[in-house]
């Protein structure tokens, strides 16, 4: 199973509107942490918005993106969600919700129409967006003896390992937040380093 190091989401509010035959498109990103903040953002674009028709969304939303949903919110059933999701994916985002908010212009697009106009705003929306990595971590306890302090605080430097406590009293003694990515490594360069004697927890 591969292990997911990294992700990408969306920074801030991001907006871009297409119009097409008449009917306005607007696509509204927004950053979610979970599902149940997605559908609270969902609902606040919905009242913002209030005197549109439709407001097809998806969201997607967990380091691997393996937590999502879509709505077509009243248009023809897989003309605005599904889209929409496909917009998210292809930027390779998650964390991250998109409602595209619909004016009817008075001419109808058709199913092939409105699922053109609703993956080119969600897409457009998310190319204009400011997109951050954000890095998975885990937090571990190392003690170790002070004659090692030299050569391990090399090392927490050179990874970019990020001290979260310093508890030291007779023994040195950090909590530290370590990248996933390079975990492994890093465990066993303190080892060598410290020659066996570093406690890890």
């Amino acid at each position: 199973m591969r292990v997911i190091s990294s992700y990408k989401t969306i920074s801030e509010r991001s907006v871009f509107e297409l119009k097409e035959s008449k009917s306005r498109f607007i696509a509204v990103a927004l950053n979610v942490q979970t599902a149940e903040e997605g559908m609270k953002l969902y609902s606040k674009v919905r009242r913002e918005y209030y005197d549109a028709a439709h407001f097809p969304f998806a969201y997607r939303v967990n380091p691997s993106g393996d937590m999502f949903r879509y709505s077509d919110d009243g248009e023809p059933s897989g003309s605005g969600g599904k889209p929409i999701y496909d917009a998210v994916v292809k930027h390779s985002l998650t964390n991250t919700l998109v409602v595209v908010v619909r004016y009817f212009g008075g001419i109808k697009l058709g199913v092939g129409g409105l699922k053109r106009a609703f993956f080119e705003a969600a897409d457009q929306c998310l190319a204009s967006a400011k997109v951050k990595e954000i890095f998975i971590t885990v937090k571990i306890n190392l003690e170790f003896g002070y004659k090692y302090i030299s050569a391990i605080m090399k090392l927490i430097e050179d990874d970019d390992v990020k001290i979260l406590e310093n508890n030291s009293g007779e023994a040195c003694q950090l909590i530290v937040d370590v990248r996933v990515a390079v975990f492994d490594d890093f465990r066993k360069k303190i080892i060598t380093a410290s020659n066996g004697s570093i406690n890890i927890i």
